[in-house]
């Protein structure tokens, strides 16, 4: 089976008051098409700085030393922004762990699902639409009179659904869950985790969890 992304011999360090700390070493793995990968490991053991460094994303002081991650077997390690770009939310989403920090306030949720496209050379009109699909498909009741309502008068649950309908909305190749559940109850974390099991699949993508 074709793998949507390798990770090998990936090495980052970060630079610190105190010389290099090594965050990630030796990291290597494989995920298949249309498979889901678990990441494993206690707080700050590099969970997200391995997804930091899937979608070039790493900070200022952090310095990846060797290895190399592939999408589709071939390599993204050293692209620059504008063809990053053009992968991220193309063939390659991500779920942040708190969607209050990754949803704009002041902007309702039908324009930022709208602003995600783009990258996509349709409509307008096809646009919407397809976002009224996404946000059913999800679970938001009543998506249209929604459409235009502020993040903050959507319930946690609800905001992580709306931050899951901007990831899968252009059919990406590789979904990353960056501990999507992280800010959620008990009941509220199990709903999130079969949704993503159905929509994978329903749109036949790859997962990292």
């Amino acid at each position: 089976m074709a793998n949507i992304l390798s990770i090998e011999n990936l090495y980052v360090n970060y630079l610190t008051n105190n010389g290099n700390l090594k965050a990630l070493r030796n990291i290597n793995f494989d995920i298949p098409k249309n498979s889901v990968v678990g990441v494993i490991g206690e707080s700050g053991c590099g969970k997200s700085t391995l997804i930091s460094s899937i979608v070039g994303l790493i900070p200022e002081n952090a310095n990846i030393v060797s290895g190399n991650i592939k999408l589709q077997n071939k390599s993204i390690l050293n692209l620059n922004r504008n063809k990053m770009k053009k992968i991220l939310g193309n063939k390659i989403s991500v779920i942040f762990q708190d969607p209050m920090t990754s949803l704009n306030p002041v902007m309702s949720i039908g324009k930022q699902m709208l602003l995600s496209q783009h990258h996509e050379d349709i409509p307008k009109k096809e646009k919407i639409k397809r976002t009224l699909n996404m946000l059913d498909l999800v679970g938001i009741p009543d998506s249209k009179l929604r459409f235009n309502d502020l993040p903050h008068q959507f319930s946690g649950g609800m905001r992580q659904r709306i931050m899951i309908a901007m990831a899968i909305q252009s059919n990406p190749d590789l979904l990353i869950a960056d501990e999507p559940t992280t800010a959620l109850d008990v009941t509220t974390e199990i709903q999130i985790i079969n949704l993503l099991k159905n929509l994978q699949n329903k749109i036949g993508c790859s997962i990292l969890f």
